[in-house]
């Protein structure tokens, strides 16, 4: 249980060919940034901004992503 949270920072980074024909090499750059909250071991929270570059189109995103646990039990 982490009652502050944790800050999460991804990167992305690619490039492919094909190869059917001359085209350039196709590229991928993107990074997001999120927050991830814990309140018990069966619950998350994540609040999360992406951007990605691919072929040359901007792509600006946002998630929000709950998972709620009635049961907290081990054994």
């Amino acid at each position: 249980m982490d009652p502050i949270g944790a800050l999460e920072i991804t990167a992305q980074l690619g490039a492919s060919d094909d190869d059917l024909d001359q085209t350039d090499l196709g590229t991928r750059v993107g990074g997001s940034v999120g927050w991830l909250w814990t309140p018990n071991r069966a619950s998350r929270f994540r609040v999360a901004a992406s951007v990605v570059i691919d072929a040359g189109e901007l792509f600006v995103g946002a998630t929000f992503d709950a998972q709620y646990g009635w049961l907290d039990a081990s054994y």
